[in-house]
């Protein structure tokens, strides 16, 4: 399985560090010793020796300071340079063919009079790395949710990665702060986040006062489009 960016950094971390972390203990030891010896005989040191052993000490610590900021920098360089090979677009969203798989149900949403959109998506992850949900929009009223997603071989949704190459369902639900009246139906852009920030949009997703038992959608919602290039308004 692909490895994912936050593990490729623990790797990069303890190779890094690793080394660096030897050689600092290494002369750390050498400087307590040192210490240790001038303790037993400080009798027989004179003030320039023991301001000699003071700036050697803060040689040894300021040495051991570089040393781990060097390596959490490098760490950070290369997250930097896995993260710049994930595309903008991770994840194809599909639309399921049910009319019960987009429906909007009243509620509230900070005390405010709101509705509440329930999706259900055809997902799968483009790329070579694990991919994880990070949340879901809607384009009209603004608005952010929440999405799960289940495989094959899952029982239950939860958050969780998508495997590479790896097709799911996502359960997406969003708060939108507007008023519907039963009948009526609320269409809109809907967007997929990953964990790097990405929104993967899916066009024209027209949701109805439910659930209602399964009904073939229209013409426009049995294609099986997804919105990798859609442009921002």
């Amino acid at each position: 399985m692909a490895k994912t960016v936050l593990e490729i950094g623990k790797e990069v971390l303890v190779s890094e560090t690793a080394k660096k972390t030897v050689g600092c203990l290494s002369l750390l030891a050498l400087a307590v010793v040192g210490l240790l010896f001038a303790i037993v005989r400080r009798t027989l040191l004179s003030r320039l020796d023991w301001l000699l052993l003071g700036l050697t000490a803060a040689c040894l610590l300021a040495s051991i300071c570089l040393a781990t900021f060097v390596a959490i920098l490098r760490q950070r360089l290369k997250l930097l340079q896995a993260g710049s090979n994930i595309p903008t677009q991770t994840l194809a969203i599909l639309p399921r063919h049910e009319r019960s798989a987009y429906y909007w149900s009243n509620g509230s949403h900070g005390g405010k009079p709101s509705i509440t959109l329930t999706a259900m998506f055809i997902v799968t992850n483009k790329t070579e790395i694990d991919i994880r949900p990070s949340g879901a929009r809607s384009r009209k009223g603004k608005a952010s949710g929440w999405v799960s997603v289940k495989g094959d071989d899952a029982r239950v949704f939860a958050w969780c990665d998508i495997p590479p190459k790896t097709t799911v369902l996502a359960d997406v639900e969003i708060r939108v702060r507007k008023v519907l009246k039963e009948g009526q139906s609320f269409k809109t852009d809907i967007a997929i986040l990953d964990q790097f920030g990405n929104e993967n949009w899916i066009r024209g997703i027209e949701f109805f006062h439910g659930p209602k038992d399964d009904q073939p959608l229209s013409k426009h919602h049995s294609r099986p489009v997804h919105t990798m290039n859609l442009p921002n308004e």
